[in-house]
């Protein structure tokens, strides 16, 4: 039923399209379920390879630097199955991340010569890049940002501090997000690519994430740290042109884990009431509240598709604003709702479903901040819209 269902609502996704969600699904059973990545610190640079040449980490790039140029439904697809079942959501949360950048910096908006230098790498796994856009105890407001890039013959010297990047550990160049110049009382920024081992280019700790393991994140010190001009990406324009929009494509391409997570839950804790006979003791209401569970996940799935055939397709400038707010509001009343049925109707589940649920739930947190400023605009424009 439910693959009529997905078939009938989403007629754009294609076979090959289910052939890739299946593959994701193959993958992470065999290679990701095994691990214990749930609890470990470390990150499994040997099955990053791994993902990277099973094309996991090319999803959005163009087949001729060696991605799959799947889209972001296609990156949806997978998410969703990689942590339905490899049941970790860390992993899966460095893979996106890294799939957004390779798209949004390296191929959308960079140079020729960028994208000759750098996509085949980044495509394959062989490179790993991270975004660094945040500054400590100020988060990523432009209005605070202090980091600086200062124009000299032939390139910048970059100076400041970043906090939570995530893959920051692992990665082989950072995006980095800097101010080079003003426009009246606003600040201009720009994007530089820094390889890791530049000088004046520290790792830091960072802010400390007790969850999403095995996700890593650190941040950087750049003292000085000299850029070339031919690892600019956009000058003066990055904040608008490129910080925005990857805002909402990490919150587009984070709904395919969410989905997963969920599957896994409901599948985890419908398995546990089978095994333990209790089918019969959870009654209508029970019954109920599973069923309430199901239309919740085939109403979140919905969004999250349709939503990245929008990015896809570039519609509306990739204003998918309300689309997001709706999914992580059902989000989390659906979480609430299950939490309330595995306390109630006694459920012994795992340690694995336990760490799910937690990082689930930092997943439909993340960035609540600057999402409730964006419903806030909504509301004000409501306002004015319906002004006599």
């Amino acid at each position: 039923m439910r693959l009529n269902y997905v078939m009938y609502v989403f007629s754009q996704i294609t076979s090959d399209m289910l052939r890739l969600k299946n593959d994701a699904s193959e993958f992470a059973s065999k290679y990701i379920k095994p691990l214990t990545l749930n609890k470990s610190r470390e990150f499994p640079l040997d099955l990053w390879n791994v993902i990277g040449e099973a094309g996991f980490l090319g999803l959005l790039i163009p087949k001729e630097y060696g991605g799959s140029e799947k889209g972001y439904l296609g990156m949806c697809l997978v998410g969703e199955s990689l942590v339905a079942s490899g049941h970790n959501l860390g992993l899966v949360l460095s893979i996106i991340v890294h799939n957004v950048i390779a798209k949004l910096v390296f191929d959308d908006i960079s140079s020729e010569n960028i994208k000759d230098k750098y996509l085949s790498r980044i495509a394959s796994g062989l490179s790993t890049v991270s975004f660094a856009i945040s500054e400590p105890e100020v988060g990523a407001h432009p209005k605070y940002l202090k980091t600086t890039a200062v124009k000299k013959e032939g390139g910048f010297s970059i100076s400041g501090e970043k906090s939570h990047v995530t893959n920051g550990p692992i990665a082989d160049y950072f995006v980095v997000i800097a101010i080079t110049g003003t426009s009246g009382y606003r600040k201009m920024f720009s994007a530089f690519i820094v390889p890791c081992n530049a000088d004046g280019l520290t790792l830091t700790q960072g802010i400390p994430v007790n969850s999403l393991h095995p996700s890593p994140h650190c941040g950087i010190k750049l003292e000085n740290c000299w850029v070339s001009e031919d690892n600019t990406v956009i000058e003066n324009h990055a904040y608008e042109k490129l910080v925005i929009p990857f805002r909402s494509a990490e919150d587009v391409g984070l709904m395919g884990p969410i989905l997963g997570g969920m599957s896994y839950q409901l599948s985890h804790v419908v398995e546990k009431l089978k095994e333990h006979n209790r089918i019969k003791n959870i009654g209508e209401a029970g019954t109920e509240t599973l069923g309430h569970i199901a239309y919740l996940d085939h109403t979140l799935r919905l969004i999250a598709y349709e939503t990245a055939l929008i990015l896809d397709k570039k519609e509306g400038k990739h204003d998918v604003t309300p689309f997001v707010l709706s999914f992580r509001a059902l989000s989390r009343r659906r979480s609430k709702i299950i939490e309330r049925f595995v306390t109630k109707n006694n459920i012994p589940v795992c340690d694995d479903y336990e760490i799910i649920t937690r990082d689930l739930w930092q997943l439909i947190k993340l960035a609540s901040n600057v999402l409730l400023l964006k419903q806030r605009k909504i509301g004000e424009e409501t306002i004015r819209c319906h002004q006599p």
